[in-house]
């Protein structure tokens, strides 16, 4: 008589719950990798938004440095600014849709307009005197009165907003 050796290995049973158990396993992994992929692309948008603004203020900060004088700011409004720099270059700044736009012209050549920042959702310039007093916007009977110019800067991306504010005092412009 031929003896059987007992074969060793796992029951269909076994198998099913083991596929089971893995399948739960990776529900709750997919979970917390969704989680990690949502919180990079988070950050990577807050950081994009940070870059930009800070580089945007940045710019316009140096620019208004530069207004040669209180004669020279041709246009100050809630969403424009325009002068002449000590270069004798006009400088716009202008807000319009989702787009801060930065246009620099000269005497003998017209000027192009270069997009500095998207996805803005508000800029507006605040205009102050010597005393810190703010002037209604826009200003033009007190344009003279202009020694401080406030910057709000607001960029929005994936449904987060960013917003950074900015003073700048027009230093080659005396009380």
């Amino acid at each position: 008589m031929q003896k059987y050796q007992r074969q060793f290995g796992f029951t269909l049973i076994e198998l099913i719950i083991v596929i089971v158990l893995l399948g739960i396993l990776a529900a709750g992994s997919s979970n917390m990798l969704y989680a990690g992929f949502n919180s990079f692309i988070t950050e990577k948008s807050i950081l994009n938004a940070n870059w930009q603004a800070s580089s945007t203020l940045e710019r316009m900060t140096r620019d208004l440095r530069a207004v040669r004088s209180k004669g020279d700011i041709l246009s100050a409004t809630a969403t424009n600014f325009k002068f002449i720099n000590l270069d004798g270059e006009t400088i716009e700044y202008n807000f319009s849709s989702t787009e801060i736009k930065r246009t620099r012209s000269t005497a003998t050549a017209a000027g192009t307009a270069r997009t500095l920042a998207n996805n803005v959702t508000n800029l507006e310039f605040e205009y102050y005197n010597k005393d810190g007093e703010k002037l209604p916007s826009p200003v033009t009977a007190d344009i003279e009165k202009i020694c401080y110019i406030g910057i709000t800067l607001s960029l929005t991306y994936n449904n987060i907003t960013f917003t950074t504010t900015t003073a700048s005092y027009l230093w080659t412009i005396t009380a």
